[in-house]
């Protein structure tokens, strides 16, 4: 790893769309690499010895927002590529860091508290089996007061990586992915909810207009309605009946075949996301 005074950038945009290092790309204008900040078309400098590989804009446009961009977004191409990461100790006796495993991860994900209607946009937001995780990378600023404050309300678990002081630095993919997936130095708890806590939460889902859950290999569809109220459906199955019956019964309504569709009425939103997701994986 090299050090400069002044910010670089050692990833960018690539041909294919995802992030590209700067060793992986063909010199000079020939990279074919975007700036993930301001969209200006990149030169890569890759092929002498003297100065370290970085990639340079092909016109006046760069500024430090741009390096910090472009590692924001490699990090979190990480966090999506391999689907693990180390979370800091838990509370009380845990001392240990532990791994989870995410098996759905979205980026840039809108999350909506349904009691105050204030909201956030989490840089990752993951499903680990049990429960949510919310992964803020800290690159330019770490998380406000005021966004920590939203996630505690939310009551999720959410955990911070802190990479700004490598804004000065060329990192190579290996590194910043033992930087992201690994050193307990650079991760921190924003907020770990108790075990009963957890059992309270709002749904974090909110925000989307569709759900699809996943139970013994067999679907089920939620679908918000253009007048609010959600339609919850599936194919003919006796064993989905006997669990969709008793969540939306007091709900809504019963609509009938060839699906068997629930109406259920948009107050009951929260409850009826979070007691599908207590018996079906969300999709």
């Amino acid at each position: 790893m090299q050090t400069s005074p002044r910010t670089v950038m050692t990833f960018a945009i690539g041909p294919q769309g995802r992030i590209a290092h700067i060793d992986d790309v063909e010199n000079g204008a020939a990279c074919l690499c975007t700036c993930p900040h301001c969209r200006s078309p990149l030169v890569a400098k890759n092929g002498g010895q003297e100065r370290a590989h970085h990639f340079a804009h092909d016109n006046s446009s760069e500024s430090s927002g741009c390096a910090e961009t472009a590692l924001h977004l490699a990090a979190k191409q990480i966090i999506t590529d391999y689907k693990h990461i180390t979370v800091p100790p838990g509370v009380e006796s845990s001392k240990i860091e532990t791994i989870a495993t995410l098996e759905q991860v979205w980026l840039e994900h809108r999350l909506e508290n349904p009691d105050s209607r204030d909201w956030i946009v989490a840089d990752c937001y993951a499903t680990t089996g049990d429960k949510p995780l919310v992964i803020e990378i800290a690159v330019n600023h770490r998380v406000d007061q005021d966004k920590a404050d939203k996630l505690k309300a939310l009551n999720i678990q959410a955990m911070e990586i802190e990479l700004s002081d490598w804004i000065h630095q060329r990192w190579t993919w290996r590194e910043l992915e033992e930087a992201v997936l690994v050193d307990p130095d650079r991760r921190s708890w924003i907020h770990l909810p108790t075990v009963a806590e957890l059992s309270t939460s709002p749904s974090l889902l909110l925000s989307r207009d569709s759900w699809t859950f996943s139970l013994n290999g067999k679907w089920i569809w939620v679908k918000k309605l253009p007048f609010g109220n959600l339609k919850v459906y599936h194919k003919p199955d006796k064993h989905l009946q006997s669990i969709i019956e008793p969540i939306c019964r007091g709900k809504g309504y019963w609509s009938g075949k060839p699906y068997y569709n629930w109406i259920v009425f948009d107050q009951f939103k929260t409850e009826l996301l979070a007691q599908l997701s207590s018996k079906a994986m969300l999709i």
